[in-house]
């Protein structure tokens, strides 16, 4: 089945989407495609779930503060407004609005927890009376700052008051330091690396960076947008996740340009450009027990011309197959070297056994060594 490339109206959809000017639902009514494959096509380009939770309206963000401040618990919220429990839990923590995470304990239980805690009750007659486990008791005053540890005094009668857990010191950058990092994020420097350079965490480089300004989130998407494009463009978009050797982009016939995963495969690649032979790199892979096995060269027996009258210039990966079906052909699998211990060793032979009537072979080449032999 041909996967269908994103056009580049598409992406200037996805581009709205990701500073929230259109919604999922939109740009998935004007590309005919799923919501499913823009999410990953967004999460492709960087554009994170923390960026989808940015677009939330303002408004919004401010009713699941409310709601959840008179007492309502999250799933609760969850079913009132629409939002996804993660959603509402991340309006919380950017309003730094204090809560258990926990979506059965309401405000009320909370406030009582906390009661029973501060009259030095023990924990299990605490989750008793509330109705609740000693675990999201505990879960629920560790969320307030409270020390749960102390309260096992309770249990011999003696009673203390119940006290907050000190707070670290929060680091602060001078002046020089703000102009440097300013200086230095103008620079391109990522957050990550002026948190090194400056001896401080993440979290301080970012805020100090909006205060100055700067929408974090927002460059972070356009930069990562930019880099993949540039990728792209050098042959990098579609370099292997897996396999050996020396990556090596190289200039296809009919599939544009490829990333080869070795020197032996351009050696190769090399030898059927100069005879004049139409080949194709990578096209179909075979379901494997429960991986897959892709060969890499599909040679056809016709020439290049023969073949560029029939597919055109740039033919989809359907129009390939088709041609293929309907001529002789032969796939090659390229090696320089080839004994059991070899990493496909084991997914080559199974394939043989699974399609005997695939005509499959293996080059064994070495330019440098003049070793040239068929397994």
């Amino acid at each position: 089945m041909a996967v269908k490339s994103w056009t580049f109206e598409e992406n200037a959809l996805l581009d709205a989407y990701a500073k929230g000017v259109l919604s999922v639902d939109e740009v998935a009514k004007r590309t005919g495609r799923t919501v499913i494959a823009i999410r990953g096509r967004a999460h492709k380009a960087g554009i994170t779930k923390k960026v989808w939770n940015r677009n939330l309206p303002v408004a919004q963000r401010n009713e699941v503060v409310r709601l959840y401040s008179n007492g309502l618990t999250m799933t609760e919220i969850q079913n009132r407004i629409g939002l996804s429990y993660h959603q509402i839990r991340w309006c919380l923590d950017n309003e730094n609005v204090v809560s258990d995470h926990h979506p059965r304990t309401s405000g009320m239980v909370r406030n009582k927890i906390v009661r029973l805690f501060n009259e030095s009750i023990p924990l299990n007659e605490i989750a008793e009376q509330v109705g609740r486990s000693r675990l999201t008791v505990m879960m629920v005053l560790r969320a307030l700052g409270f020390d749960t540890g102390r309260n096992k005094n309770a249990n011999i009668g003696k009673k203390s008051k119940g006290r907050k857990m000190p707070r670290r010191e929060k680091k602060i950058l001078s002046g020089d330091q703000v102009v440097q990092a300013v200086s230095l994020y103008n620079q391109g420097y990522s957050t990550l690396a002026l948190a090194r350079v400056l001896h401080c965490s993440q979290r301080l480089v970012r805020d100090v960076l909006e205060i100055s300004g700067f929408d974090v989130k927002r460059i972070a998407v356009e930069r990562a947008i930019v880099s993949r494009k540039c990728a792209r463009l050098e042959g990098k978009g579609t370099l292997p996740a897996h396999g050996y050797g020396k990556r090596i982009p190289y200039e296809t016939p009919f599939q544009g340009r490829v990333v080869l995963r070795s020197a032996t495969e351009a050696f190769r690649a090399k030898e059927l450009d100069a005879a004049g032979t139409a080949w194709f790199y990578e096209v179909r892979a075979y379901p494997v027990g429960l991986k897959t096995y892709t060969p890499d060269f599909w040679v056809s027996a016709v020439s290049f011309m023969e073949a560029r009258k029939s597919l055109g210039v740039s033919p989809d990966r359907t129009q390939i197959l088709s041609f293929l079906e309907n001529t002789k052909h032969v796939i090659e699998d390229v090696k320089g070297w080839w004994k059991p211990e070899h990493p496909s060793f084991n997914k080559i032979q199974k394939f043989r056994a699974l399609y005997p009537e695939i005509p499959f072979g293996i080059l064994l080449l070495d330019p440098s060594k003049g070793v040239r032999k068929w397994l």
